[in-house]
């Protein structure tokens, strides 16, 4: 397994993944087969995100949370 392969293969943490760019991440992410850990301020629309890769058989949770703080 190169280092790529292991990158790849592991998990990412991204905030703003309820919606735009933080949710493209996700998608992208989750296509190369990576966990998801779906962070956003809006706990809802970070389970949006999540539950769409769970049904694309992926992995992932969310949280609702203000990075801010």
């Amino acid at each position: 397994m190169t280092q790529a392969d292991s990158f790849w293969s592991g998990a990412a943490v991204v905030t703003g993944a309820g919606s735009g760019l933080g949710a493209s991440m996700v998608q992208r992410f989750a296509s190369v087969g990576m966990a998801i850990v779906a962070l956003d301020i809006d706990g809802d629309r970070a389970q949006q995100t999540a539950d769409a890769v769970v049904a694309a058989g992926g992995k992932a949770i969310a949280m609702g949370v203000d990075v801010a703080d």
